[in-house]
């Protein structure tokens, strides 16, 4: 699995060892709500994204410490695939729909790979237990209607000519 390259979001997700199962789930959620605010081209305080995920505003210069939104969007998806490792739930417990790599390729029609291709690009995964027993990546409908829906503008936007 991949790392979290900033050094603050690093020390907050291992302080999180110490922390309750119920309180993981919290962070968790609160991060995963965070993350579709995130404007890739901006900077955001650590200050910041620590307030969202922990409710807890650090102090000193590291709170002030900014992180492009691109690497904050990036770490943010590792954050929430390492922390729902930590806390899995049960896929059929979910409100939504929650597909496998191999559901979500099937689905759409295409190889698994791809699927591993659009979690670069921004889809979502997070760790559940599912019918079989066995800890799996799932993509929840949610998260794959929002990550679908910025293929497609992002597509329209580059079929957009320029006409002079």
């Amino acid at each position: 699995m991949r790392s979290i390259n900033n050094p603050h979001l690093a020390q907050l997700f291992m302080q999180m060892r110490f922390t309750t199962a119920k309180q993981r789930r919290k962070q968790l959620d609160a991060a995963e709500k965070l993350l579709p605010i995130i404007d890739a081209a901006r900077n955001y305080p650590f200050e910041f994204v620590c307030f969202h995920i922990t409710g807890f505003r650090p102090k000193g210069a590291a709170a002030q410490e900014l992180i492009h939104g691109s690497e904050l969007i990036s770490d943010l998806r590792t954050f929430i695939a390492k922390l729902s490792a930590r806390v899995p739930t049960p896929a059929s417990a979910q409100k939504e729909k929650v597909y496998t790599i191999e559901e979500l390729a099937m689905h759409f029609g295409i190889a698994a790979k791809t699927i591993q291709r659009w979690r670069k690009r921004g889809l979502v995964a997070k760790k559940f237990v599912f019918d079989d027993g066995h800890k799996k990546f799932g993509f929840s409908q949610s998260h794959i209607d929002v990550f679908v829906a910025k293929l497609k503008q992002a597509k329209k936007k580059s079929s957009l000519k320029v006409t002079t």
